[in-house]
């Protein structure tokens, strides 16, 4: 199985764990909810207590499982759009690369010429930026 196999298997086993983890989130609060409504009406203040612990404590060990899921399955959906950009950029697929965010103001029209900042350029093969900021920085190395 290739790399992007890996990562779509990957990425789904997260997107499952997720769901799962927020649906026994919902059940957690659920059930917590009626039995502590249950033993306030019936006058066992103890065990409202030590319910409401036991209750709120699984609640947000559940939470912390759940955003770590959504964590694990925010990188694969990142490592998977890098990889994919990669192909793009061995296989000089314009299509797959992103765009680049340069106005075309900031471009010197020799530039353009000489395919160095453009729509199927020299940039645009070797930028793996992701602000705004790092693809003006790697543009003027090419003396911008």
């Amino acid at each position: 199985m290739d790399l992007r196999g890996i990562l779509k298997k990957r990425l789904l086993l997260t997107k499952r764990a997720s769901d799962r983890f927020s649906n026994l989130r919902g059940a957690v609060f659920f059930v917590t909810s009626a039995a502590l409504l249950i033993l306030v009406v019936d006058g066992y203040f103890t065990a409202f207590w030590i319910s409401l612990v036991a209750g709120g404590g699984l609640f947000f060990w559940m939470v912390g499982l759940h955003q770590q899921s959504e964590s694990t399955r925010r990188k694969y959906v990142l490592r998977l759009r890098l990889l994919e950009e990669d192909e793009a950029r061995l296989a000089l697929n314009w299509g797959g690369m992103p765009a680049l965010a340069l106005a075309a103001s900031e471009v010197p029209d020799f530039f353009r010429d000489l395919d160095l900042i453009g729509d199927a350029s020299l940039l645009r093969l070797l930028n793996q930026t992701i602000s705004e900021q790092g693809l003006k920085e790697l543009a003027e190395l090419f003396g911008r």
